[in-house]
């Protein structure tokens, strides 16, 4: 993944999980990030809590940046 300013889903949609960005508030919302940076997602059976908990690191990347000096204005074309 790589950073587009906008959120973005850390995991891919599945009915029978629910997650938590903290490991404490598990429910069907899919973790979302907008900044860059490493996140860690946890994850539990909806059906069977008991099963165990998981967790799995996400990294979403910086962007790259190009940059593009502008033109001098001198009046001619």
């Amino acid at each position: 993944m790589i950073y587009t300013g906008e959120a973005q889903s850390l995991v891919s949609v599945e009915d029978a999980w629910h997650y938590s960005p903290d490991g404490e508030h598990y429910t069907a919302d899919i973790p979302a990030a907008i900044d860059a940076g490493k996140y860690t997602v946890y994850y539990r059976a909806a059906d069977d809590p008991d099963v165990g908990v998981f967790r799995l690191t996400v990294t979403v990347a910086k962007a790259d940046v190009a940059f593009v000096p502008p033109v001098a204005a001198t009046g001619q074309e």
